[in-house]
Parts: structure tokens; sequence; C-alpha cells
């Protein structure tokens, strides 16, 4: 079936971090100053602190952590646990307060040169287009509309929000949801430009698509479900096999219209 409905996922297909995580800890260090260890060391205790409290507490902490903030709490103590940071008394909540801002100021991100140009196309095109995001609610309030981003998005779903995150199939029936809400809603004809709307009723699975970075979160999981799906390789990092084919990865947002085209996809 012709394609009636894009959605990506936020977080490396649409914006990205300016810097890195382990800078972004060194600022807040070196700020109350907190003997900074190296940036190799920092990446090191982030990349076990943060899945192994992700382990703990899903989903940034679902309904044992109301707070996504507080989520966050453990993720950066458990870094300075790791990377073996003593801090002086008191100094833990100004020292997290200083980073959980840093990410949260639009300098800190930036919107990748194709994701803007790709989402108006789509739009021009008749497609609905939502995001998909694994993140919270900062996201959607702050980040996103602060980089201009939000008008391009018809939907956004937000994992911490909605209970749950992929590749649960759950997180995108609840995409699939909203799409066919804003179908309605928009009634086949987007009202500041007059641009008709393929979507008029009930979506269907194959009447999706998902563009993500992540092979077992995106990738996979929407092909299982009978959406369509590619492979967002920015870095050439991946290759075909275990289900991927050569034409589904692409490095770039730039190449979706065309290879839509080509796949008879988009009408």
């Amino acid at each position: 079936m012709a394609l009636k409905c894009v959605t990506l996922e936020v977080t490396g297909a649409i914006i990205a971090l300016r810097t890195s995580v382990a800078a972004i800890y060194a600022n807040a260090l070196s700020r109350y100053g907190v003997p900074v260890p190296p940036e190799a060391a920092l990446k090191a205790a982030y990349t076990k602190a943060f899945p192994r409290v992700e382990k703990q507490f899903p989903n940034w902490g679902n309904t044992a952590l109301p707070d996504y903030k507080d989520w966050w709490r453990k993720a950066v103590a458990a870094t300075f646990e790791d990377a073996g940071i003593a801090l002086p008394e008191g100094a833990f909540p100004h020292i997290f307060q200083a980073l959980y801002s840093e990410f949260g100021v639009p300098s800190s991100w930036l919107v990748h040169d194709d994701a803007v140009p790709f989402m108006k196309w789509a739009q021009q095109a008749g497609l609905l287009v939502g995001g998909n995001c694994v993140g919270y609610g900062r996201y959607q309030d702050g980040i996103l509309p602060m980089l201009g981003v939000s008008p391009l998005l018809d939907f956004l779903i937000v994992s911490k929000d909605v209970g749950v995150q992929k590749p649960d199939p759950a997180a995108f029936k609840v995409a699939l949801d909203e799409a066919n809400k804003v179908a309605q809603v928009l009634g086949g004809r987007r009202a500041a430009s007059g641009v008709a709307v393929k979507a008029t009723g009930k979506l269907d699975w194959s009447e999706f698509l998902h563009i993500g970075d992540n092979v077992k979160k995106d990738f996979l999981p929407a092909k299982k479900l009978g959406m369509k799906a590619l492979l967002l390789d920015r870095k050439g990092e991946h290759k075909p096999g275990e289900g991927i084919e050569a034409g589904d990865i692409i490095r770039s947002l730039a190449e979706v219209p065309e290879l839509l085209e080509k796949r008879k996809w988009i009408k």
C-alpha cells in the first residue's frame, strides 16, 4: 500500500548533541572546582552507568520515578561513582543541576542539516510526519520547540509520557493511533498550506514508514509489525544481513524521497 505517514526517532534522525556527554559532565565538574578525569574515563563511566540505571528503572523510571529528573540524578550519581569522582560535601545537587541545565539549552543541540528539508518535503508530499522518541517531556516541551522543529511534526510520541518505548510494539501502536487522530483532525488537508493529506481514514501498518538509527529499537521491530522501515546510518557502521537489506540502509534523510519513488512507496 502507498505511504501515508512517516515517523522518525528524534535523537539521531532529527537532532543530536552538539558536544559529547562527557564534555558536559566535565564542564559541570570544573565549574565547581572538582578535578575532572580524562574524557575517555568519563565516557567509559557514563557508558557503564547509563544502561545499569536503565535496567533498574526502564523508560526513564516510568511510574517508579514519576519525575524523569530523578532518573537523571541516579544516572549522574552512578557515573560519578564509576568514574571514581569524590565530590565535596553538598556539591552534588549543584553540579547535577549545572549539567542537567546544559542538556536543556539550544546551544547544546544541533538539528541535522537533512532533517528540516526532509520533513518539509514529506508534508508537501501529503504525508503525516511524526516523531517516535525514546525520551521524556523535555523533548516535547523544551528542546524541540527551542530548536524550531516542533511545527514540522504533526505528532510526537515521547516514551516516558506514554509509558512504553521502542522496541515494544505498543510504542509503535501509540504512534499509529496518534496518526489516525491527526488525520481525522486535519480532514484531508493542511489548513495553513492547503496541501492535501493522503491519510483520510484509518491507517494500516503498511502505510507507515519508520526511520531510525537503531537496528533493534527502530528497524527490526517496525519491519516485524509490517511497517516500511529504513535504517539511518549516518556514520556508515552497518552492513546488510540479519534482516537488513542493502537498500534499507541510508546515510542521509536526503536519500529518502528518491528511494520512496524508486520503490513505488509513494504516489
